[in-house]
């Protein structure tokens, strides 16, 4: 990570442009997430001061859809771009939300399941147009964060500002998981990675993880209220059992620091600092975002992106959720 730094400040030191990096194709860079927030929004301006005023960069962000997509693309073509690198600052690349993505920019044939089921119900039967750029125009989308060393660093970075004599500290790293079984042991994994790489480069005395399971959102269900902190998990049982047993435990023998693993706050933060009151740790619910490795690892993408064949395969006008009946209705 450290290289890729050096590399990225070498070109922009050698007064590097555009040009000079990706050849004679313009190109054009689209950020895509779930969320925006201060920390993203630095990012961001990082990134576009890198990049440099040859190579345009916009953003969509939130619940993925058309409009907003398309609205990017449109701008990024009226900048002339012939190749457009997607960048995804998703922790999963199974995010239903990505998934959604992928089938908007034309990656994917279908939309996700799992996103029409869980937030989007009105959409199960109706076919939803894409946002694809014209032919001529190529278009790639990177890997998305996952396991990459970039997220082990930015979370190392939060776990440091927390304390100082790691050999006396223990860490536990709080993710939000899928309400599947599956799915969210997939999360599991992914962060227990990450894990590994904070105990053995901080030196800790021990890293544990738990994933917090997200209760499924159907169309009669009344949004999350996230003024007071609650995030969206399972009604049934105690959803921080686990998160407060975990700390328990290792604050018999330790010093016990909690980071949640979250590009962006959201409001659960509130309701994990509520959750952990009385408890011996330390937790200041700071997201990962703005990062210098995070940034880095944009920078890299948008190299590696820009290599990349076009992805678009399908430029129909849209398709429902495999398996569902057809209807005339096309929403964007």
């Amino acid at each position: 990570m450290r290289l890729i730094l050096a590399t990225v400040l070498l070109l922009a030191a050698s007064g590097a442009s555009a040009q000079t990096r990706f050849g004679s194709k313009t190109l054009g860079v689209l950020l895509v997430g779930s969320s925006s927030g201060p920390g993203f929004a630095s990012t961001v301006a990082d990134l576009r001061k890198d990049l440099g005023t040859d190579v345009p960069l916009q953003e969509a962000v939130g619940a993925p859809n058309g409009r907003d997509l398309q609205r990017a693309i449109s701008a990024l073509i009226a900048a002339r771009v012939k190749h457009i690198v997607v960048v995804p600052f998703y922790l999963r690349s199974e995010d239903p939300e990505l998934q959604q993505t992928r089938y908007l920019l034309g990656i994917q044939k279908f939309p996700s399941q799992t996103f029409v089921n869980e937030r989007h119900a009105h959409l199960s039967q109706s076919k939803v147009k894409r946002a694809v750029p014209p032919k001529g125009v190529a278009l790639a989308m990177t890997s998305a964060l996952e396991t990459d060393e970039a997220v082990s660093d930015a979370i190392l970075e939060r776990v440091r500002g927390l304390g100082r004599e790691p050999e006396r500290e223990a860490v536990v790293l709080v993710a939000d998981g899928p309400a599947d079984l599956a799915a969210r042991s997939a999360v599991r994994a992914v962060v227990e990675r990450h894990a590994r790489r904070v105990r053995t480069t901080g030196k800790y005395r021990e890293v544990k993880t738990v994933v917090l399971e997200s209760a499924p959102q159907s169309s009669s269900d009344a949004p999350p209220d996230l003024s007071k902190g609650a995030p969206r998990m399972r009604r049934d049982g105690d959803p921080m059992q686990e998160l407060r047993e975990t700390v328990r435990a290792l604050s018999r023998s330790a010093k016990v620091l909690v980071v949640q693993v979250k590009l962006e706050a959201d409001g659960s933060e509130r309701g994990l600092r509520r959750a952990l009151e009385g408890s011996f740790c330390r937790f200041e619910g700071k997201p990962l975002l703005p990062s210098r490795e995070l940034t880095a690892w944009a920078r890299k993408r948008v190299s590696e992106g820009f290599k990349l064949p076009d992805m678009v395969k399908f430029r129909d006008d849209g398709q429902a959720p495999e398996g569902a009946e057809r209807k005339r209705l096309i929403l964007h």
